[in-house]
């Protein structure tokens, strides 16, 4: 595998990884090492899409994902992660995907089988 060097290219990778999986998406926050973590969503859905947001000035500040509604949800869900450009962490599990930037954790974990690779 390639080494992915901005915020464009994990999106593309996001988006054929996790291409049409089922996932369930818990993102949390914390602001001191030694205080336990936030939960700021948690749910389940199918993966749509991933984007890179950027701020007024142009400069990136999250990435956003897109799920189509499941069950419990009318509505499609939407998550934004904070990130730093500079320092995005994501780690590939057998079944899921860690992401972390700034404070911020999102855990995708994949409920429908193996992801595409």
């Amino acid at each position: 595998m390639e080494e992915i060097t901005s915020l464009d290219e994990l999106t593309s990778f996001l988006e054929s990884f996790l291409q049409d999986a089922t996932v369930w998406c818990r993102l949390e926050w914390q602001k001191n090492e030694n205080e336990q973590s936030i939960i700021l969503t948690q749910f389940e859905g199918q993966f749509d899409f991933c984007d890179v947001v950027a701020d007024e000035a142009g400069r990136e500040i999250a990435l956003e994902f897109l799920f189509h509604p499941s069950k419990e949800y009318e509505e499609p869900q939407v998550v934004s992660l904070p990130v730093d450009p500079d320092d995005v962490e994501v780690n590939i599990l057998e079944n899921a995907l860690e992401i972390e930037s700034l404070d911020f954790y999102l855990l995708l974990t994949i409920a429908n089988g193996s992801p595409k690779s």
